[in-house]
């Protein structure tokens, strides 16, 4: 069941964050149908030499993604200007707390709410959905140097949350769903 895009007061973003292999396209697809907000697949925005530095089996540094990180933010804040647009479902790896910050920044001054969404699985089980994905830049081995650059959502981090995705994937699609609904509620962004 979608909520009712009418329901909705203001306008909210969710970042489905992560390293490779922890599901964010498959969470935030699902997320943004559920609530009928817009989604965007971070992914698509790296400039190409990025594409091609992590196809290569380069892990990216932060000067490679600065760039991008403002191409997610503006990618939101394009939609965020767009009266038919009620909400943002985005996938970015958002691995540090700076690249958070650049999001956070990036969308101050628009109109709506930021959220992060961090989707936490073992290294095991990310590696194993990283080498069962076909035709992705993203390699298994490069599984390891996001999980070294990962810092998971801290307590001073109160627009982020952190969701356990160890879980068959239709369970762990109703808890993101149960915990978007409860950060809108909390919000007043969605009334039953």
């Amino acid at each position: 069941m979608s909520l009712n895009p009418h329901m909705l007061e203001k306008k909210a973003i969710f970042f489905i964050i992560g390293p490779s292999g922890s599901g964010k396209t498959t969470m935030a697809k699902f997320l943004a149908d559920k609530l009928s907000f817009e989604y965007i697949e971070g992914d698509d925005l790296h400039p190409k030499a990025n594409i091609e530095k992590m196809g290569s089996g380069q892990p990216l540094n932060d000067e490679d993604r600065w760039g991008w990180l403002y191409n997610c933010g503006g990618a939101c804040a394009m939609q965020l200007d767009d009266p038919n647009v009620k909400g943002i479902v985005m996938t970015c790896s958002a691995l540090k707390c700076a690249y958070r910050n650049i999001l956070r920044d990036s969308l101050k001054h628009r109109p709506g709410s930021v959220h992060f969404i961090y989707l936490m699985a073992p290294k095991e089980v990310l590696i194993e959905r990283t080498s069962a994905r076909k035709n992705h830049y993203m390699k298994a081995d490069m599984v390891e140097s996001q999980l070294r650059d990962m810092q998971a959502p801290k307590d001073d981090e109160k627009d982020a949350y952190t969701l356990n995705v160890n879980k068959p994937p239709e369970e762990s699609k109703d808890d993101c769903f149960a915990l978007a609904k409860d950060i809108l509620k909390k919000e007043e962004t969605y009334k039953n």
